[in-house]
C-alpha cells in the first residue's frame, strides 16, 4: 500500500478554483457587486460597437480613399478601434485595467475634439461625456468592494 507523499501537504496549490459564498456579505456589498459586473459588462459592450462601428467607417474611408493624407488618419482611427474592442472585451471579462485605459482614451478622445468644435463633435462629446462618467461609476464601486476584501470576480 504506497501513498503519495504529497496529499497531506498544507501548501499545496487547490485543485478547484475556490467560489466565494456571497451570501456572507453585507447587502450593500452584495448590491455593489452586482451593479459593478452588470455596468462592467455593458461598459464593455458600448466599447466594442464603438470598436467596430471605428473600424467599419476607417475600412470603409481607406477602401475609398485617394487621398494619401486621409490614409494616415484613417489609419489612426482604425488603430484605436480595434483598441477599443479589445478593451471592451477585457471590460466584459471584468478586467479593470481595461477600464482605466478606456477612461485614458476617453479624455484623449475629447481634448482631441475640444480642438474642431462643431456640432458633430459636440455629440461626440457629449456621448464620450456618458462613457466616461460610467468608467467613473465602475471604478468607484471596484475600489470600494477591493477595500471591503472582495474580489471582483466574485459572483453574485
Amino acid at each position: 500500500m504506497t501513498t503519495n507523499p504529497f496529499d497531506d501537504n498544507p501548501y499545496q496549490s487547490p485543485t478547484i478554483a475556490a467560489e466565494r459564498d456571497t451570501s456572507s456579505l453585507p447587502a450593500e456589498d452584495r448590491d455593489i457587486l452586482i451593479k459593478f459586473r452588470q455596468e462592467i459588462v455593458a461598459l464593455g459592450a458600448l466599447w466594442i460597437f464603438l470598436g467596430l462601428a471605428a473600424i467599419g467607417i476607417a475600412a470603409f474611408l481607406l477602401a475609398e480613399s485617394t487621398q494619401p493624407g486621409l490614409s494616415v488618419t484613417t489609419g489612426l482611427v482604425l488603430a484605436t478601434g480595434c483598441l477599443y474592442v479589445v478593451i471592451g472585451i477585457l471590460a466584459c471579462c471584468k478586467q479593470i485595467v481595461a477600464v482605466y485605459i478606456g477612461l485614458g482614451l476617453g479624455y484623449l478622445s475629447v481634448i482631441g475634439n475640444l480642438f474642431n468644435l462643431n456640432l458633430m463633435t459636440i455629440l461626440i462629446i457629449a456621448a464620450l461625456g456618458i462613457l466616461l462618467i460610467q468608467a467613473h461609476r465602475v471604478t468607484a464601486w471596484a475600489s470600494h468592494l477591493r477595500g471591503n476584501g472582495v474580489p471582483l470576480s466574485t459572483k453574485p
